[in-house]
Formats: structure tokens, C-alpha cells, sequence
């Protein structure tokens, strides 16, 4: 059976330590086979307000994004066709570690630069799923 630390604090109401709560269990004859550190990779990522998305206009399946991830407004060429202008998506700065070991970059797509990317759950970790 897999348990949420972030669940037994709530529940108890204070901040608990994995490898204690983890030791306690194996005490009261409960088996612990592991405790996972779930996206410690994630540190990178942010949340960015997309202030402006248009069609690229070299390329069919692109956008041209404007995020605002707290430095400023930077240009994003995204790969995702539901991408919106006023909502909010995981951004990944130029630099930064993502699971699988996926480093974005600040480069050229077709006439756009694109400074990092929006990530979907399939390229952060928790899912499939590209949308």
C-alpha cells in the first residue's frame, strides 16, 4: 500500500520527517520496502501566466506565447494546440532539469525563439497525458 506523507500531516496536523515516519512504522510491525521522494526534479518548474498565444506563422502545429513566469514577459514557441492566453501553465526556464532527464534551452524554432517551454503532465512526470 502506497501512503501520501503530505496526507498523514494533514491528518495529524504537523509536518512529519519520511525516514522517522518510515523507522516508527517498521517499529509497530508495519513493512516499509521504500520511501519515494516523489518529483524532487521538479524544482525548476514554475507557473507562468500565458499573455498572449498566436498561431506560428511557419508552422501549423506551433504557437507563439508570450509567459510571464514573475522575471518579465519571454517568448515561448509551444507545441501544444490548446494553449490559451490568460490561463496558467507548468514553465520550464532555459536550464532547467525535467524528468527523464529533458533540459530546455533557449533556441530557434522555425522564425520564433523559444526561452524554455509550457510542459505538459506527460513531459513532468505524473501522466500520459499531452493536453
Amino acid at each position: 500500500m502506497n501512503v501520501s506523507l503530505n496526507w498523514l500531516s494533514d491528518l495529524l496536523g504537523r509536518k512529519l520527517d519520511p525516514d522517522d515516519v518510515a523507522h516508527r512504522l517498521a517499529m509497530l510491525g508495519v513493512g516499509v520496502e521504500a520511501v519515494e521522494r516523489l518529483h524532487q526534479d521538479l524544482g525548476d518548474v514554475v507557473v507562468g501566466l500565458v499573455e498572449s498565444a498566436q498561431r506560428h506563422p511557419n508552422a501549423d502545429r506551433l504557437s507563439l506565447c508570450v509567459v510571464n513566469a514573475g522575471a518579465g514577459p519571454i517568448e515561448v514557441v509551444c507545441g501544444a494546440p490548446n494553449v490559451t492566453a490568460g490561463r496558467r501553465y507548468p514553465y520550464a526556464p532555459a536550464g532547467a532539469t525535467l524528468p527523464g532527464g529533458l533540459t530546455p534551452t533557449s533556441r530557434q524554432i522555425r522564425s520564433g525563439v523559444s526561452t524554455g517551454m509550457t510542459c505538459s503532465a506527460r513531459e513532468l512526470g505524473p501522466g500520459s497525458d499531452n493536453d
